[in-house]
């Protein structure tokens, strides 16, 4: 089936797909209520948005909205901002839901 992955057990009535298979070690993940997903990627130390353009999904684009050094935890938006950390340290940049570029720090 198109909903199922080589040797799964997927429940009836649920459905899993690759939405994007290139990340570097993603570890946070956040759908905002534009539906983009932001991942924090640990292996480039950034967040990206992932997002489906034209419906079918799967995510053709990719668009990076933060980066800094030693970004490796948790990921989440309250109002204009989108917060994540790194061992010692918790970043907040300026984000606005459907953003397609890199905010520089708030």
């Amino acid at each position: 089936s198109d909903c199922a992955f080589d040797g799964s057990a997927i429940p009836e009535g649920f459905c899993v797909r690759e939405f994007r298979s290139d990340l570097d070690r993603p570890r946070s993940i956040f759908v905002t209520e534009s539906n983009d997903i932001l991942v924090l990627e640990r292996g480039k130390s950034r967040i990206i948005a992932l997002h489906d353009d034209d419906g079918d999904l799967y995510a053709e684009g990719l668009s990076v909205i933060a980066q800094t050094p030693d970004l490796s935890h948790g990921l989440t938006v309250f109002e204009n901002h989108v917060y994540a950390s790194s061992p010692s340290t918790v970043f907040r940049w300026n984000y606005t839901h459907g953003q397609r570029f890199e905010s520089t720090n708030a």
